[in-house]
């Protein structure tokens, strides 16, 4: 087993040499063979292990005394162990769900404090083949779609947690050869009554379900694994093609995502109920809350809103979300909190730079920035856009912030100042979620415009009644044809040219 964990964990790109990993432990076979098993690999991955167990409270003493073995049998193995404890039941009445969807909300909620704490760029849990195979079938009889056919992935985002990661490394080995391995290495699991309880639906189809399907088909296990190995890649495919499709026109926010009606309109209808998935899921994990499937009826009935329904309209999607009709654009949101109209604007993606040779056209998110060199003193006629005090000659950029930037504004008075541009961002309002992809245009490495609801100028570069002589830079920013199909989607990252832009790429 522990070559094949070994294999996984390379082959899979689930960790990199030097990594922290926090490993999740019931005290269970399988999660206690896993601690095991990277215990062994800790020298030769160069790894900094930790481990994290938490009682539910749902089995008394027992559900204690669990947790208090897996924290001794972690140090004795020398892995710093962090012992937590969450009352499940107060949790799923607090929030409305069931005992099992609270119990693992209350794991991956304690999971990601600990990795946060400790600094763990990942957590791995022991889901193995067996579990893959139980998951699949689960999804199935609940009419999951094919992600839900995909089952558990190697590697997905912490529910809790988007910018952790959380890994499977025994996702391809069975139960049964877990439990080899964990006689062979003389541990001593602990053993959890619940699991056989059968009023939990996971643990019936475990011990009746599965045994009937075996009459059927023995390898059915590994058949159904090998579905969820096919969907997953044709699902990854679709979101693939939902990404590449919806660029430039979509707008991920915090509390709500905002999607150009007309080009959300002219998707495949696959690809519209998907897209609307994609932003509800998107919000509940932006708001700290567990992902849960959005019920299948009701992303049918906010995609019908969303081709005929008037402005103003509203289409319920659970958990507090809708979807809302807002003129050309559709809206998902938590109800009583419409999106602000500050989305209109530029937008770019982060950590984008750059160099542009003029004259310069670059599409951004449904605007188009151009940049040339002007006369003012020309008696040629101007479409609307502003000119820099700035020599025509000098190195232009177009990038997203970066620490240390700074803007030169006004005081009043003919005086000038200089204030960080992170703080210039706050005092204007500029959501904390667009921060990162605003544009900016540098002139000799000097923050010279601010792309937000327009052109903002620096004070160093606005035009003064003595800048009217020689070249100058001249910008113009108008909203980019809305034809879906006509272009390649933007793509603006280092190294790459963008559909639309004419210049040199940093």
């Amino acid at each position: 087993m522990i070559q094949t964990l070994r294999r996984n964990l390379r082959e899979q790109r689930l960790m990199a040499i030097g990594e922290s990993l926090l490993v999740g432990v019931s005290g269970g076979v399988d999660s206690l063979a896993l601690m095991h098993a990277l215990a062994g690999l800790r020298s030769a991955l160069h790894m900094t292990l930790y481990a994290a167990t938490l009682d539910h409270q749902l089995r008394g003493a027992a559900g204690d005394d669990d947790a208090r073995f897996v924290e001794a049998t972690a140090r004795a193995w020398g892995i710093p162990c962090e012992r937590g404890s969450i009352d499940v039941r107060a949790l799923a009445a607090e929030r409305g769900i069931g005992i099992e969807q609270a119990a693992r909300l209350a794991r991956y909620t304690f999971l990601a404090s600990v990795a946060n704490g400790l600094g763990a760029t990942k957590v791995a849990v022991a889901h193995h083949a067996d579990d893959q195979a139980e998951t699949v079938l689960l999804h199935l009889v609940r009419g999951a779609g094919l992600n839900g056919l995909a089952g558990m992935r190697w590697i997905s985002p912490l529910p809790t947690a988007p910018d952790l990661q959380l890994i499977r490394p025994l996702l391809n080995i069975r139960r049964d050869e877990i439990e080899d391995y964990a006689r062979q290495s003389e541990l001593t699991p602990r053993h959890d009554a619940s699991n056989a309880d059968t009023a939990y639906s996971r643990n019936r189809l475990r011990a009746e379900v599965m045994p009937m399907l075996r009459t059927i088909n023995a390898d059915v296990d590994a058949a159904l694994v090998r579905l969820a190995d096919n969907a997953a890649s044709d699902e990854g495919y679709l979101e693939a093609a939902l990404r590449f499709a919806a660029a430039g026109w979509t707008t991920f926010l915090d509390e709500h995502v905002v999607l150009k009606r007309a080009e959300y309109l002219s998707l495949h209808p696959a690809l519209q109920r998907r897209l609307i998935l994609r932003a509800a899921h998107h919000i509940l994990m932006s708001a700290d809350e567990l992902v849960a499937m959005v019920p299948h009826e009701r992303v049918l009935a906010a995609a019908a809103l969303a081709e005929s329904g008037e402005v103003g309209a509203v289409a319920e999607l659970g958990r507090g979300l809708r979807l809302r009709i807002d003129y050309d654009r559709l809206i998902v949101e938590f109800e009583g909190e419409p999106a602000v109209d500050s989305v209109d604007t530029a937008l770019t993606t982060p950590e984008t730079e750059l160099l542009l040779a003029l004259p310069a056209s670059v599409e951004l998110q449904g605007w188009r920035l151009r940049v040339e060199r002007w006369t003012p003193a020309s008696t040629t006629a101007r479409e609307a856009g502003v000119a820099l005090a700035a020599p025509a000659a000098a190195t232009v950029r177009l990038r997203t912030r970066r620490p240390g930037d700074t803007l030169r504004v006004s005081l009043g008075e003919g005086q000038r100042g200089t204030q960080p541009l992170s703080k210039w961002m706050i005092n204007v309002k500029i959501p904390a979620a667009l921060r990162d992809q605003i544009p900016l245009l540098l002139v000799d490495n000097q923050v010279a415009a601010v792309l937000w609801k327009g052109i903002i100028l620096s004070a160093d570069y606005t035009l003064g009644d003595s800048d009217h002589a020689g070249e100058r830079l001249h910008l113009t920013l108008t909203p980019a044809a809305t034809e879906l199909r006509s272009t390649a989607p933007l793509q603006l990252e280092r190294g790459r040219k963008p559909s639309g832009f004419r210049g040199e790429v940093v």
